[in-house]
């Protein structure tokens, strides 16, 4: 067991409370989770203001699976596994930006995206590289992932740098286990730097719904890497990031450390992550008798008054659409949040484009 994972374990041990937000000594907060679920947290008890932009849809401008979302003042880019679409502030489709192929500055498959959006660059990993375009779709310059070895990568570009998150499974002692590490790039797309997140038993690297592991308020970068095997222990702590060093932030703390009573995982938490006054998180629990899916549910614990949310599903728009939705940060200001939703009208004979909604959390 690695030593980042032996502190998690100890932490989820020592920090059980009975009430929400409890501060250490230290500045540890532990927030409890219980098993009771609330209503829907309404957005407007969160959100400052929340902004909707109609996608338009053209025969190049069809929208699915979106991976990322990234904007501009002027601009909005979002970004599939096959593309990646320029839309105006007004929502007007402009261009798809790359192509697909096997030649310099071409792709496959994308497996993840990043945006400088201060220097106008976006920065797109593929299979065996890492692609940097502006966003006029012209290629800026291009390197090799395959020195990070195999497994599954995410890109993020917080705190004016370029960082790559790394999962894959290695050998050590003869045994097989999973290491995560972080890599900071340089100008050239090449390693700066890099720190170990954990290493842990587990021979299988696990798909992940969401990909929010690194989170900016403005102040300090956190990271959080989650472990979806049967281990019978949860990494539950958020960590801060800061001159090569993790350092516990704040942890969750599951009823009976998210175990049942036959000592197996009961709690799958997919991520947390954390604005200047928020914590969230989403999570899985197991699938019910004769059903197939995991329920799943979504934390929001607010720092400055201390309340947690602890829902099923998501949040209640009670802005635009009237529906629960689920939101997700923005990678390089996780004080701004967005989400997707088709408003179907019983005129239009065929399905729009997703409409955007970008959003700014209380402070």
């Amino acid at each position: 067991m690695g030593k980042i994972v032996k502190i998690v374990f100890v932490y989820s041990l020592l920090f059980v409370f009975a009430s929400c937000g409890t501060n250490t000594d230290k500045g540890f907060l532990t927030i409890p989770v219980g098993s009771v679920m609330d209503t829907p947290l309404s957005l407007s008890e969160i959100a400052g203001n929340v902004e909707a932009f109609e996608l338009e849809l053209t025969e190049q401008s069809l929208i699915s699976r979106v991976k990322r979302v990234f904007h501009t003042e002027d601009y909005i880019f979002i970004c599939g596994s096959k593309y990646i679409m320029l839309f105006d502030k007004t929502g007007k489709f402009i261009r798809q930006i790359g192509s697909v192929g096997q030649g310099p500055g071409e792709f496959t498959t994308i497996a993840d995206v990043a945006a400088d959006m201060k220097n106008k660059l976006l920065f797109i990993l593929a299979s065996g590289k890492i692609i940097c375009y502006d966003p006029d779709g012209n290629l800026m310059k291009e390197s090799s992932s395959g020195s990070y070895g195999g497994g599954i990568k995410y890109l993020y570009y917080v705190d004016d740098a370029l960082k790559l998150l790394v999962e894959s499974v290695v050998t050590l002692d003869g045994n097989k286990k999973k290491q995560t590490v972080l890599y900071t790039l340089d100008d050239n797309l090449l390693k700066s730097d890099s720190v170990e997140v954990h290493t842990i038993d587990s021979r299988w690297i696990w798909n992940n719904l969401y990909d929010d592991f690194i989170s900016y308020d403005g102040e300090n970068v956190y990271l959080y890497y989650p472990d979806l095997s049967q281990n019978t222990f949860i990494l539950d702590t958020l960590y801060r990031l800061n001159n090569r060093k993790l350092t516990p932030y704040l942890n969750l703390s599951f009823t009976n450390n998210g175990l049942n009573t036959s000592g197996e995982k009961n709690i799958y938490i997919m991520n947390i992550y954390k604005s200047s006054r928020y914590v969230f998180s989403n999570y899985m629990l197991p699938v019910p008798v004769n059903e197939r899916r995991n329920p799943e549910c979504c934390l929001c614990y607010d720092t400055k008054t201390g309340k947690c949310y602890n829902m099923k599903e998501g949040y209640k728009d009670d802005i635009h659409t009237g529906e629960v939705v689920k939101i997700r940060p923005f990678d390089s200001d996780s004080n701004m949040f967005y989400y997707l939703h088709t408003d179907m009208d019983d005129s239009v004979k065929e399905e729009p484009n997703p409409t955007l909604y970008i959003g700014t959390l209380k402070k």
